[in-house]
Formats: structure tokens, C-alpha cells, sequence
């Protein structure tokens, strides 16, 4: 009875690969990211900063305003993947999946911050640069239009699973100018730096990518591939015991398919 098995489970194995069709390949991924930064952390940085020039003018007892913009950051990484094609369902139809790496995943923030008193007006601009690194394991439902011929479309679709490695690591610098008299009288607030690493507390993110690959057949089983890809995370990344944002990134790639 076990040989039977074995026998049958083998040859259904046969015959799904029979109906199938397995590619592999490698791309370097280039793009950017951006954090959606929850409003809390948007007045601590904000009051960070303020708190930072109250100290430069603590003698004239200011008031403060404080200002907080975000950016995006570049990011980059490389990816492995395999796609199994169910050509038992459909032609063309296909599941992916990846693992890779990611670089430089995070975001630049703007702040300024202004006080008055006394006559005098003080600003102070500060750039902060939030970045870690995670490995990506995504698995994506493809379909190839044009499958086999010169020039190949693929629009993909999927979740996948994104794991911090290490620490965020962020680096700010600050300086100002305080003026009096109109701006008659000027004085440059010295330039201050600094850089930190924080424990990020999140395990896993979870997300949702989808995009558009193309393919330039070589000959039979050789391709280049080139495309782009939009991703976002379903959960907050938490840094420090604090949920800090949510990260999006828009990448594009490019690199090399084998096709069995």
C-alpha cells in the first residue's frame, strides 16, 4: 500500500510538471520610500526641535511655532524569485515568488522652527534621515500577455512578508540664524549633529505590492527583465516602543530571467 502511494503520488507529480512551466531569475531593485508619519511623532520631532532653539535663546524666554515636512528617501536592494506557471489553468498565468533585500528603506524629514522675544526672531532648520534594512518575501499572482514571443507584458499582484534587520539608524543636523534690529543684526546659531540608532520593535510587516514587469526574449530560455512595482504595509513600523509610520516605496528593477 505505502509503494502505491508513493507510485501515485509521484506520478501526479509528473503530470502537474508536465502542464507547467518554471522561470528564475535575479533584479536589482532601485526606487524610494516614503513613511506616512503618524501625527504624535510629527510633535515630537516638531517640539524636539523647539526645544532645541529654546535652549540657544533661553534668556528671552521665546515663544515657539515649529514646522514638519516629509520626504522621500532613496532605497535599493536585489531580489531572487521563481515563478511557476499553472499552464494546467490558464496560459499565462503564473505564481511568484521572491525573496530580496532592501536598503536604505525609510525617509528624510524637514523641520524649522522659529521663536520670538524681545526683539529678536531665531530660526533653526534641522534635517533628519530615518533608515533600516529588511528582507522581503513576496508572493505575487502573475499573468504574461504575449507569453513566448519577442517582447513579453506581466502585471503582478500579491502580499508579502517584510522583516527588519538590525536598528534604524537616524541622523539629524540642525542650524539657525537669529536676527534683531529688522535684520540689521545677524548671528548664525552653530551648526549641531548627531546620530542614533533605535531598537525597531516590529517583528514583521505585512503589505500589498502590485505592478507591471516586461520582458525582452534573448532566444529560448534567456531574458532581460525590467519593471516597476508599488508597495505598502498594512501595519505601523514600531521604533523605540512608539508607532512611528507606515512605509510606502516605489520601485523599479531591472534584471535576469531564465526559463526551463
Amino acid at each position: 500500500m505505502k509503494k502505491l502511494l508513493i507510485v501515485a503520488a509521484f506520478s501526479a507529480l509528473c503530470a502537474a510538471q508536465s502542464f507547467a512551466q518554471i522561470s528564475f531569475g535575479v533584479r536589482g531593485n532601485f526606487g524610494a520610500s516614503f513613511f506616512s508619519i503618524t501625527e504624535d511623532e510629527e510633535h515630537k520631532l516638531g517640539n524636539s526641535l523647539a526645544t532645541l532653539l529654546q535652549n540657544e535663546l533661553s534668556e528671552y524666554n521665546p515663544t515657539m511655532s515649529y514646522e514638519v515636512s516629509n520626504k522621500s528617501q532613496g532605497t535599493g536592494g536585489f531580489s531572487l524569485w521563481a515563478n511557476y506557471a499553472l499552464e494546467n489553468v490558464a496560459s499565462g498565468l503564473g505564481v511568484q515568488a521572491e525573496l530580496g533585500f532592501l536598503f536604505n528603506n525609510g525617509t528624510k524629514i524637514s523641520a524649522s522652527t522659529t521663536a520670538t522675544a524681545s526683539g529678536v526672531t531665531a530660526k533653526m532648520d534641522a534635517d533628519i534621515e530615518m533608515s533600516y534594512t529588511t528582507l522581503e518575501l513576496p508572493v505575487l499572482v502573475t499573468y504574461t500577455f504575449n507569453k513566448g514571443g519577442r517582447f513579453e507584458i506581466t502585471p503582478c499582484a500579491g502580499f508579502y512578508l517584510a522583516f527588519p534587520l538590525g536598528k534604524m539608524k537616524m541622523d539629524i543636523s540642525a542650524s539657525g540664524e537669529a536676527s534683531a534690529l529688522g535684520g540689521l543684526y545677524k548671528q548664525e546659531i552653530p551648526e549641531e549633529s548627531q546620530s542614533e540608532e533605535y531598537k525597531i520593535d516590529t517583528a514583521c510587516l505585512v503589505g500589498t505590492a502590485f505592478g507591471v514587469d516586461f520582458a525582452v526574449n534573448f532566444g529560448e530560455h534567456i531574458a532581460g527583465t525590467f519593471g516597476g512595482r508599488y508597495m505598502i504595509d498594512f501595519n505601523k513600523l514600531k521604533v523605540d516602543g512608539d508607532e512611528v509610520a507606515r512605509r510606502n516605496a516605489l520601485m523599479f528593477s531591472a534584471g535576469l530571467r531564465y526559463r526551463m
